[in-house]
Protein backbone atom coordinates (compact mmCIF):
# COMPACT_ATOMS: atom_id res chain seq x y z
CA UNK A 1 0.00 0.00 0.00
CA UNK A 2 1.75 3.50 -0.90
CA UNK A 3 -0.17 6.30 0.55
CA UNK A 4 2.09 9.51 0.73
CA UNK A 5 2.11 11.66 3.97
CA UNK A 6 0.49 14.22 1.69
CA UNK A 7 -2.51 13.73 -0.39
CA UNK A 8 -2.17 15.75 -3.79
CA UNK A 9 -4.58 16.52 -6.45
CA UNK A 10 -4.81 17.48 -9.91
CA UNK A 11 -5.23 21.18 -10.32
CA UNK A 12 -6.72 22.90 -13.92
CA UNK A 13 -4.54 24.99 -15.75
CA UNK A 14 -7.11 28.05 -14.94
CA UNK A 15 -7.42 26.99 -11.27
CA UNK A 16 -3.29 27.56 -11.19
CA UNK A 17 -3.39 30.68 -12.96
CA UNK A 18 -6.02 31.99 -10.78
CA UNK A 19 -3.84 30.86 -7.74
CA UNK A 20 -0.50 32.34 -9.43
CA UNK A 21 -1.99 35.84 -9.44
CA UNK A 22 -3.47 35.74 -6.50
CA UNK A 23 0.00 35.18 -5.01
CA UNK A 24 1.48 37.90 -7.01
CA UNK A 25 -1.11 39.99 -5.51
CA UNK A 26 -0.73 39.06 -2.32
CA UNK A 27 3.14 39.96 -2.29
CA UNK A 28 2.65 43.14 -3.33
CA UNK A 29 0.35 43.76 -0.03
CA UNK A 30 2.53 45.13 3.11
CA UNK A 31 2.12 42.65 5.93
CA UNK A 32 0.43 44.56 8.50
CA UNK A 33 -2.11 42.24 9.88
CA UNK A 34 -2.83 38.99 11.29
CA UNK A 35 -5.36 36.56 10.83
CA UNK A 36 -8.72 37.49 10.68
CA UNK A 37 -10.57 37.76 14.33
CA UNK A 38 -12.84 34.56 15.14
CA UNK A 39 -10.83 32.71 12.14
CA UNK A 40 -9.91 29.06 13.40
CA UNK A 41 -6.22 28.53 13.63
CA UNK A 42 -4.39 27.38 10.84
CA UNK A 43 -2.87 23.56 11.40
CA UNK A 44 0.71 23.54 11.00
CA UNK A 45 1.93 20.95 8.50
CA UNK A 46 3.98 18.03 10.04
CA UNK A 47 6.73 18.35 12.15
CA UNK A 48 10.25 16.46 12.25
CA UNK A 49 9.98 16.59 16.16
CA UNK A 50 8.13 13.64 17.63
CA UNK A 51 7.14 15.28 20.61
CA UNK A 52 5.16 18.42 18.44
CA UNK A 53 1.11 17.90 19.49
CA UNK A 54 -1.80 19.57 18.97
CA UNK A 55 -2.14 22.40 22.29
CA UNK A 56 -6.01 22.24 21.94
CA UNK A 57 -6.34 18.27 22.67
CA UNK A 58 -5.58 17.46 26.10
CA UNK A 59 -3.16 14.86 27.35
CA UNK A 60 -4.53 11.65 29.37
CA UNK A 61 -2.12 13.09 32.33
CA UNK A 62 -3.63 16.63 31.79
CA UNK A 63 -7.43 15.21 31.49
CA UNK A 64 -7.28 12.85 35.04
CA UNK A 65 -4.54 14.88 36.35
CA UNK A 66 -2.19 12.27 37.55
CA UNK A 67 0.66 10.17 35.62
CA UNK A 68 -0.20 6.86 33.74
CA UNK A 69 2.38 4.04 33.26
CA UNK A 70 4.99 2.62 35.71
CA UNK A 71 4.46 3.32 39.38
CA UNK A 72 1.23 4.39 39.31
CA UNK A 73 -0.72 2.85 41.84
CA UNK A 74 -4.30 5.02 40.81
CA UNK A 75 -6.35 3.10 38.79
CA UNK A 76 -8.25 4.59 35.32
CA UNK A 77 -11.99 4.26 35.81
CA UNK A 78 -14.44 3.42 33.48
CA UNK A 79 -16.30 6.96 33.70
CA UNK A 80 -13.09 8.93 33.86
CA UNK A 81 -12.18 6.38 30.21
CA UNK A 82 -15.34 7.42 28.57
CA UNK A 83 -14.69 11.01 29.59
CA UNK A 84 -11.89 11.24 27.95
CA UNK A 85 -12.48 9.97 24.88
CA UNK A 86 -15.51 12.00 24.59
CA UNK A 87 -13.05 15.23 25.24
CA UNK A 88 -10.54 13.77 22.57
CA UNK A 89 -13.41 14.06 20.07
CA UNK A 90 -14.95 17.35 20.59
CA UNK A 91 -11.45 18.68 20.29
CA UNK A 92 -9.86 16.63 17.20
CA UNK A 93 -11.10 16.62 13.80
CA UNK A 94 -9.30 12.95 13.92
CA UNK A 95 -11.55 11.46 16.00
CA UNK A 96 -14.84 10.14 16.16
CA UNK A 97 -16.10 8.08 19.25
CA UNK A 98 -18.95 5.57 20.10
CA UNK A 99 -20.30 2.91 22.12
CA UNK A 100 -20.40 -0.54 21.03
CA UNK A 101 -23.18 -1.59 23.26
CA UNK A 102 -22.66 -2.94 27.09
CA UNK A 103 -21.64 -5.25 29.18
CA UNK A 104 -23.15 -7.39 31.40
CA UNK A 105 -23.23 -5.64 34.06
CA UNK A 106 -24.77 -3.08 31.27
CA UNK A 107 -21.40 -0.73 31.72
CA UNK A 108 -21.24 1.29 28.46
CA UNK A 109 -18.31 -0.21 25.82
CA UNK A 110 -16.92 2.81 24.21
CA UNK A 111 -14.30 2.94 21.28
CA UNK A 112 -12.69 5.70 19.43
CA UNK A 113 -11.56 5.49 15.96
CA UNK A 114 -8.65 7.81 14.59
CA UNK A 115 -7.33 8.15 11.51
CA UNK A 116 -6.57 11.42 8.92
CA UNK A 117 -9.51 13.93 9.33
CA UNK A 118 -10.16 12.86 5.69
CA UNK A 119 -10.98 9.03 6.41
CA UNK A 120 -13.10 9.31 9.69
CA UNK A 121 -15.76 11.76 8.21
CA UNK A 122 -18.95 8.85 8.17
CA UNK A 123 -19.41 8.33 4.17
CA UNK A 124 -15.79 7.66 4.52
CA UNK A 125 -15.90 5.52 6.97
CA UNK A 126 -18.20 3.52 5.62
CA UNK A 127 -16.63 3.40 1.99
CA UNK A 128 -13.08 1.91 3.94
CA UNK A 129 -15.59 -0.54 5.59
CA UNK A 130 -16.89 -1.65 2.66
CA UNK A 131 -13.85 -1.74 0.69
CA UNK A 132 -12.11 -3.89 3.40
CA UNK A 133 -15.06 -6.18 3.69
CA UNK A 134 -15.23 -6.76 0.05
CA UNK A 135 -11.25 -8.08 0.11
CA UNK A 136 -12.88 -11.05 2.35
CA UNK A 137 -14.90 -12.52 -0.59
CA UNK A 138 -13.13 -13.26 -3.89
CA UNK A 139 -16.47 -14.50 -5.50
CA UNK A 140 -16.85 -11.05 -5.76
CA UNK A 141 -13.81 -8.97 -6.04
CA UNK A 142 -11.47 -10.12 -8.78
CA UNK A 143 -8.01 -9.59 -7.97
CA UNK A 144 -7.64 -6.65 -10.07
CA UNK A 145 -9.96 -4.85 -8.09
CA UNK A 146 -8.17 -6.57 -4.72
CA UNK A 147 -4.89 -5.25 -5.80
CA UNK A 148 -6.51 -1.45 -6.13
CA UNK A 149 -8.17 -1.84 -2.69
CA UNK A 150 -4.98 -2.80 -0.65
CA UNK A 151 -2.92 -0.29 -2.63
CA UNK A 152 -5.48 2.65 -1.55
CA UNK A 153 -7.06 2.35 0.94
CA UNK A 154 -6.50 2.26 4.56
CA UNK A 155 -5.73 -0.85 6.46
CA UNK A 156 -7.78 -1.10 9.58
CA UNK A 157 -6.12 -1.41 12.97
CA UNK A 158 -8.15 -2.78 15.97
CA UNK A 159 -6.39 -2.13 19.73
CA UNK A 160 -7.95 -3.49 22.92
CA UNK A 161 -7.24 -3.40 26.00
CA UNK A 162 -8.27 -4.67 29.44
CA UNK A 163 -9.61 -8.13 29.09
CA UNK A 164 -9.23 -7.66 32.86
CA UNK A 165 -10.78 -5.33 35.06
CA UNK A 166 -7.91 -4.98 37.24
CA UNK A 167 -4.98 -4.79 34.89
CA UNK A 168 -4.57 -0.84 34.52
CA UNK A 169 -1.83 -0.91 32.00
CA UNK A 170 -3.99 -1.78 28.84
CA UNK A 171 -6.48 0.98 29.56
CA UNK A 172 -3.04 3.03 30.37
CA UNK A 173 -1.41 2.26 26.89
CA UNK A 174 -4.61 2.77 25.04
CA UNK A 175 -5.41 6.48 26.26
CA UNK A 176 -1.62 7.34 25.48
CA UNK A 177 -1.97 5.94 21.90
CA UNK A 178 -4.95 8.07 21.31
CA UNK A 179 -3.86 10.77 22.45
CA UNK A 180 -0.58 10.34 20.11
CA UNK A 181 -2.89 9.58 16.93
CA UNK A 182 -5.06 12.69 17.69
CA UNK A 183 -2.82 15.42 18.66
CA UNK A 184 0.60 14.49 17.30
CA UNK A 185 1.97 16.61 14.77
CA UNK A 186 4.93 14.28 13.42
CA UNK A 187 5.68 13.64 10.57
CA UNK A 188 5.92 9.40 11.38
CA UNK A 189 1.99 10.26 12.94
CA UNK A 190 0.88 11.96 9.79
CA UNK A 191 1.98 8.83 7.42
CA UNK A 192 0.32 6.17 9.94
CA UNK A 193 -3.07 8.01 10.18
CA UNK A 194 -3.30 8.42 5.96
CA UNK A 195 -2.64 5.06 5.97
CA UNK A 196 -4.37 3.44 8.86
CA UNK A 197 -7.50 3.36 10.66
CA UNK A 198 -6.97 2.89 14.22
CA UNK A 199 -9.76 1.63 16.24
CA UNK A 200 -9.37 1.48 19.81
CA UNK A 201 -11.29 0.11 22.62
CA UNK A 202 -9.84 0.80 25.63
CA UNK A 203 -12.05 -1.13 28.22
CA UNK A 204 -12.75 -4.66 26.82
CA UNK A 205 -14.37 -5.67 29.92
CA UNK A 206 -15.49 -3.05 32.18
CA UNK A 207 -17.37 -5.55 34.16
CA UNK A 208 -14.53 -7.60 34.23
CA UNK A 209 -12.86 -7.44 38.31
CA UNK A 210 -11.02 -10.66 38.33
CA UNK A 211 -7.62 -9.91 39.76
CA UNK A 212 -6.40 -11.78 42.62
CA UNK A 213 -5.47 -9.25 45.58
CA UNK A 214 -4.03 -9.74 49.41
CA UNK A 215 -6.28 -8.27 51.97
CA UNK A 216 -5.10 -7.53 55.26
CA UNK A 217 -6.32 -9.95 58.10
CA UNK A 218 -9.91 -8.86 59.51
CA UNK A 219 -11.89 -11.36 61.72
CA UNK A 220 -11.43 -14.84 60.85
CA UNK A 221 -10.07 -14.73 56.89
CA UNK A 222 -6.06 -13.77 56.43
CA UNK A 223 -5.88 -14.28 52.38
CA UNK A 224 -8.80 -13.94 50.43
CA UNK A 225 -9.05 -14.76 46.19
CA UNK A 226 -11.73 -11.80 45.41
CA UNK A 227 -11.77 -8.79 43.34
CA UNK A 228 -10.12 -5.59 43.24
CA UNK A 229 -14.17 -4.01 43.77
CA UNK A 230 -17.16 -4.99 44.44
CA UNK A 231 -15.85 -7.69 47.08
CA UNK A 232 -19.12 -7.46 48.47
CA UNK A 233 -20.13 -10.27 46.20
CA UNK A 234 -18.01 -13.17 47.52
CA UNK A 235 -19.72 -12.37 51.23
CA UNK A 236 -21.88 -15.74 52.43
CA UNK A 237 -19.62 -17.87 49.63
CA UNK A 238 -17.61 -20.89 50.30
CA UNK A 239 -14.22 -21.35 47.72
CA UNK A 240 -14.31 -25.37 48.62
CA UNK A 241 -16.23 -27.66 49.74
CA UNK A 242 -15.16 -31.03 50.64
CA UNK A 243 -17.76 -33.85 50.86
CA UNK A 244 -17.22 -37.65 51.66
CA UNK A 245 -18.54 -39.80 48.78
CA UNK A 246 -18.08 -43.71 48.82
CA UNK A 247 -14.64 -44.90 50.46
CA UNK A 248 -13.28 -41.30 49.76
CA UNK A 249 -13.79 -37.41 49.34
CA UNK A 250 -15.04 -34.87 46.79
CA UNK A 251 -13.53 -31.57 47.00
CA UNK A 252 -15.30 -29.21 44.70
CA UNK A 253 -14.02 -25.60 44.12
CA UNK A 254 -16.04 -22.33 43.75
CA UNK A 255 -12.93 -21.67 40.69
CA UNK A 256 -10.72 -23.21 38.87
CA UNK A 257 -8.01 -24.15 40.71
CA UNK A 258 -5.30 -23.89 37.81
CA UNK A 259 -6.75 -21.74 35.61
CA UNK A 260 -4.54 -21.74 32.36
CA UNK A 261 -1.69 -24.37 34.04
CA UNK A 262 -1.53 -21.89 37.11
CA UNK A 263 -1.66 -22.61 40.71
CA UNK A 264 -1.77 -19.11 42.08
CA UNK A 265 -5.39 -19.30 42.43
CA UNK A 266 -4.97 -22.18 45.43
CA UNK A 267 -2.28 -20.61 47.21
CA UNK A 268 -4.46 -18.41 49.39
CA UNK A 269 -6.78 -21.54 50.21
CA UNK A 270 -3.14 -23.25 51.50
CA UNK A 271 -2.47 -20.38 53.11
CA UNK A 272 -5.47 -20.06 55.37
CA UNK A 273 -5.04 -23.45 55.90
CA UNK A 274 -1.79 -23.47 57.05
CA UNK A 275 -1.03 -19.84 59.13
CA UNK A 276 -4.48 -18.77 59.92
CA UNK A 277 -6.88 -21.86 60.68
CA UNK A 278 -10.41 -20.83 61.66
CA UNK A 279 -12.24 -21.89 64.90
CA UNK A 280 -8.97 -23.07 66.39
CA UNK A 281 -8.64 -25.69 64.25
CA UNK A 282 -12.06 -27.39 64.75
CA UNK A 283 -13.13 -29.82 62.64
CA UNK A 284 -16.40 -30.21 61.02
CA UNK A 285 -18.29 -33.72 62.85
CA UNK A 286 -18.14 -36.96 61.22
CA UNK A 287 -20.55 -38.10 58.59
CA UNK A 288 -22.39 -36.28 55.76
CA UNK A 289 -24.63 -33.61 56.94
CA UNK A 290 -28.27 -34.12 56.61
CA UNK A 291 -29.29 -31.00 54.64
CA UNK A 292 -26.74 -32.21 52.23
CA UNK A 293 -27.57 -35.79 52.00
CA UNK A 294 -30.96 -34.39 51.14
CA UNK A 295 -29.56 -31.90 48.51
CA UNK A 296 -27.99 -35.06 46.88
CA UNK A 297 -31.28 -37.39 46.40
CA UNK A 298 -32.78 -34.65 44.97
CA UNK A 299 -34.26 -35.25 40.99
CA UNK A 300 -31.53 -33.93 39.01
CA UNK A 301 -32.13 -30.57 36.90
CA UNK A 302 -33.37 -30.93 33.32
CA UNK A 303 -30.40 -30.49 30.74
CA UNK A 304 -31.39 -27.64 28.50
CA UNK A 305 -28.70 -29.11 26.34
CA UNK A 306 -25.05 -28.40 25.51
CA UNK A 307 -24.88 -28.51 29.26
CA UNK A 308 -22.72 -25.73 30.02
CA UNK A 309 -23.73 -23.99 26.81
CA UNK A 310 -27.28 -23.01 26.27
CA UNK A 311 -28.26 -19.52 25.25
CA UNK A 312 -29.63 -16.99 27.64
CA UNK A 313 -30.92 -13.63 26.55
CA UNK A 314 -31.62 -10.78 29.68
CA UNK A 315 -33.60 -8.18 29.97
CA UNK A 316 -35.34 -6.17 32.12
CA UNK A 317 -39.00 -7.67 33.71
CA UNK A 318 -41.37 -4.98 32.00
CA UNK A 319 -39.97 -6.06 28.63
CA UNK A 320 -40.55 -9.92 28.86
CA UNK A 321 -44.07 -9.95 27.27
CA UNK A 322 -42.01 -8.28 24.07
CA UNK A 323 -38.97 -10.38 24.09
CA UNK A 324 -40.98 -13.54 24.61
CA UNK A 325 -42.93 -12.45 21.28
CA UNK A 326 -39.92 -12.09 19.57
CA UNK A 327 -38.37 -14.86 21.02
CA UNK A 328 -41.20 -17.05 20.06
CA UNK A 329 -40.68 -16.81 16.15
CA UNK A 330 -37.28 -18.59 16.10
CA UNK A 331 -38.14 -21.36 18.86
CA UNK A 332 -40.83 -22.46 21.31
CA UNK A 333 -38.70 -24.16 23.85
CA UNK A 334 -37.01 -21.60 25.63
CA UNK A 335 -37.22 -21.24 29.42
CA UNK A 336 -38.42 -17.97 31.07
CA UNK A 337 -37.30 -17.04 35.24
CA UNK A 338 -37.42 -13.74 36.58
CA UNK A 339 -35.71 -12.35 39.41
CA UNK A 340 -34.23 -8.59 40.49
CA UNK A 341 -36.09 -6.75 38.20
CA UNK A 342 -34.55 -8.97 35.18
CA UNK A 343 -36.03 -11.88 33.00
CA UNK A 344 -33.90 -14.58 31.72
CA UNK A 345 -34.86 -16.57 28.76
CA UNK A 346 -32.99 -19.79 28.06
CA UNK A 347 -32.52 -21.16 25.18
CA UNK A 348 -31.80 -24.89 24.71
CA UNK A 349 -28.20 -25.49 23.02
CA UNK A 350 -28.47 -29.34 22.67
CA UNK A 351 -25.60 -29.50 20.04
CA UNK A 352 -23.37 -27.18 22.24
CA UNK A 353 -22.77 -24.93 18.70
CA UNK A 354 -20.68 -21.88 19.43
CA UNK A 355 -22.59 -18.20 19.33
CA UNK A 356 -21.71 -18.04 15.49
CA UNK A 357 -22.71 -21.34 14.85
CA UNK A 358 -25.83 -21.19 16.17
CA UNK A 359 -28.27 -21.60 13.34
CA UNK A 360 -30.94 -18.55 14.46
CA UNK A 361 -28.77 -16.58 17.48
CA UNK A 362 -27.40 -13.67 15.44
CA UNK A 363 -30.77 -13.01 13.86
CA UNK A 364 -32.74 -13.39 17.33
CA UNK A 365 -30.60 -10.63 19.04
CA UNK A 366 -30.86 -8.15 16.07
CA UNK A 367 -34.96 -8.95 15.63
CA UNK A 368 -34.82 -7.86 19.61
CA UNK A 369 -32.91 -4.87 18.78
CA UNK A 370 -34.97 -4.08 15.68
CA UNK A 371 -37.85 -3.96 18.11
CA UNK A 372 -36.16 -1.55 20.39
CA UNK A 373 -35.74 -4.08 23.37
CA UNK A 374 -32.76 -3.34 25.74
CA UNK A 375 -30.73 -6.08 26.33
CA UNK A 376 -29.05 -6.49 29.32
CA UNK A 377 -27.12 -9.43 28.47
CA UNK A 378 -26.58 -12.33 25.68
CA UNK A 379 -24.56 -15.09 27.52
CA UNK A 380 -23.71 -18.36 25.11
Amino acid sequence: MRRSGHRARAVSPRRLAGAAAFVLLAATTPLLTGPAAGAAPRVPACSADPTARLASVPSPEGFLGFPLGAGQERVVTNDEVRGYLGTVDAASDRVVTGSMGTSVLGQPLPYAVVSADDNVRRGTLRRIADDIRSLRDPRRTSQQKANGITEETPAIVWITANVHGGEKSGADAALKTLYELAAGLFCEVERRNDNLVTIIDPILSPSSTGTNVLRYPTGDTFWANGYTVGGDVLKGTVALVDEPTGAGRAVLFAFNPLFRAYNENGLHLVANALLHPGNGGARRASGVDPARAAAATAPVAENLGGEWRPFTIKVAATDLPRAEAVVNRFTSTARVSVADGSAHLVIPNPDGLQVDEHPFLGDLVRALRAERIPLRSVVG
